[in-house]
């Protein structure tokens, strides 16, 4: 169960910083300040771990928690606790947005498995508004014309994630990250193709010290970049 759930930490920490998250979601009609509280604790979860990241220079929290409760009863439970909290639902995945007194947002992230299982949340408390300017980290390679969206540093695993906004097109965009990376030890091992059979994403890997990178791009200017060591 922890190793499935660690493969959802990436994704969730997507879900829950991103501000127009919501939007990809069939949004509930409930919206404003909910009954903050103890949101984290509310639907009484068993901790399974806490992970520490930072976003765009701002230290927080990942709570990680199992809900022993159904998804009718945690439906139910959730309009009574927080009923002016924002709500959004797709077919296994509840976003639970709160809005605190200082600004903040308190989220929980609900993923649903199944019947018979636990339900995972993942909680944060996020500030009102990320900084602008921030560092990005050097290790998180990008073409030159590109404009820095977020990064995400976990410093358990000392894993980072980036995401920037860029002119080129996705194979001129990966040409220019290889050139940049390979004096460094990097080498391609991958390719992924797009249906037009454009190049949009690589995998590359160092051996001193072992590590992987995860580049992508989409054809809307965005692209992606993940990097953790093996060992």
């Amino acid at each position: 169960m922890k190793s499935y759930i660690k493969h959802l930490v990436l994704i969730s920490l997507i879900a829950l910083s991103v501000p127009g998250y919501g939007e990809v979601f069939s949004l509930w009609p409930n919206a404003g300040k909910g009954n903050a509280g103890n949101a984290e604790t509310a639907l009484n979860p068993k901790n399974v771990w806490n992970e520490p990241v930072t976003i765009n220079d701002v230290r927080l929290e990942l709570n990680v928690g199992l809900i022993d409760m159904n998804a009718g009863d945690l439906v139910a439970l959730l309009l009574k606790l927080f009923p002016n909290a924002k709500f959004a639902t797709n077919s296994n995945t509840m976003l639970v947005i709160i809005k605190q007194e200082d600004g903040s947002e308190k989220r929980l992230l609900l993923v649903m498995l199944g019947e018979n299982s636990p339900i995972i949340q993942f909680s944060m408390t996020v500030p009102p508004k990320f900084p602008e300017n921030f560092t990005w980290p050097a290790c998180l390679p990008r073409p030159d014309d590109s404009t820095p969206v977020k990064y995400m540093y976990f410093s358990k695993r000392n894993a980072y994630y980036g995401e920037f906004k860029t002119g080129v097109s996705p194979a001129l965009g990966l040409e220019e990250i290889s050139n940049k990376i390979s004096h460094e030890g990097w080498t391609a091992t991958v390719k992924r193709t797009s249906s037009e059979h454009e190049n949009t994403g690589e995998i590359f890997m160092k051996s001193k010290p072992l590590a992987v990178m995860l580049v992508n791009f989409d054809p809307k200017g965005s692209g992606f970049v993940f990097t953790r060591p093996l060992k």
